[in-house]
């Protein structure tokens, strides 16, 4: 069944196609030596070269360590990064339009909240690879071809991109194709009602470590599991993966590779001022309060020191207690 797109997401192509016309032109030299040099730079210059609609500022010094991240097989990498660090840009979306044409993943799955949310990154990856005319120089003509799901399910250069949503099993939607996915990327796969429930972050939990990530393809070997995040409480994702990363197997290996990427360095001057000012990064915390301040651009929990955790109040059915009130009126 094709998805239908939101109106929304139908201007945001539209704005893509407009931006890669005005910006991402193909290149004037087109001599092999200079299409091999091109194809051959660093992933950061890669970025800028292929992309200059999207990579508009330069980078910070932590892109280049995450940069080394992105594709470690073998690790489960969880990072946590600050509110407009660029995390879904470079690492979910063009990212992935690189590993395609480099033919390096033959399965990607990409998950999301919902398969939907998904889908609209694959979209744009999509567009990309059709449509910028500087990948086209390069690289050729690139037509994605539309899998049983259409829009969640397509193939472009060797590579299949699926699209899943929390929950849904990828192990059996996957079984079927005859080969299992080598690249998973999470992103956006709780939001701020995710994280109010307890049982939606145990199911969130589960899920990834108890049905994606086993579906991975020699998981604990070349395989890559790399989830982007933000902070949000005690028992979030991102705060869970931190944990987890304490937490070494039989050979003294870590279960789990977890980063912050904060706005603010320890000595509170901004992590990337190539792009926003200290000033800049601290009026924003002010304007959302102490609590946001921590989870949003400080990659920390809302509030390590409260006596009373969130997550210790619990729901319970009034019937198991009603003979206790009973009881005391009597």
């Amino acid at each position: 069944m094709a998805v239908k797109w939101t109106n929304a997401h139908d201007e945001r192509i539209a704005q893509l196609l407009d931006d890669m016309s005005t910006h991402a032109r193909a290149f004037a030299d087109m001599r092999p030596e200079a299409v091999a040099r091109r194809k051959a730079a660093p992933f950061a210059e890669r970025l800028r070269t292929y992309f200059p609609h999207w990579i508009r500022s330069d980078d910070a010094a932590f892109h280049a360590e995450a940069d080394r991240r992105r594709n470690q097989g073998g690790m489960p990498m969880v990072d946590c990064w600050f509110r407009g660090s660029g995390k879904t840009t470079r690492y979910v979306i063009l990212g992935t339009v690189l590993d395609v044409v480099d033919k390096l993943h033959p399965s990607i799955v990409f998950g999301a909240k919902t398969a939907y949310a998904a889908a609209e990154k694959a979209n744009i990856v999509r567009t990309e690879l059709r449509y910028n005319q500087r990948l086209r120089a390069d690289y050729g003509e690139i037509k994605p071809k539309l899998g049983n799901d259409e829009e969640t399910d397509w193939t472009a250069c060797g590579s299949r991109l699926t699209c899943f949503g929390t929950g849904q099993s990828v192990r059996g939607s996957l079984t079927a194709s005859g080969f299992r996915p080598t690249c998973f990327r999470g992103d956006d796969l709780g939001d701020i009602n995710v994280n109010r429930s307890r049982q939606q972050q145990e199911k969130l939990w589960d899920w990834l470590w108890g049905d994606v990530y086993p579906a991975l393809d020699d998981a604990a070997g070349t395989s890559v599991f790399h989830v982007v995040c933000n902070m949000y409480n005690r028992t979030c994702l991102a705060n869970r993966a931190r944990e987890r990363a304490d937490e070494v197997d039989e050979q003294g290996k870590p279960l789990c590779a977890f980063q912050t990427y904060p706005a603010l360095d320890e000595g509170s001057e901004t992590t990337w001022p190539e792009r926003y000012s200290t000033e800049t990064i601290k009026r924003a915390m002010a304007i959302v309060g102490s609590a946001r301040a921590r989870t949003e651009y400080l990659c920390l929990v809302a509030d390590e020191t409260s006596p009373i955790h969130a997550d210790w109040i619990q729901g319970f059915d009034v019937r198991q207690v009603e003979h206790v009130w009973k009881e005391a009126a009597a």
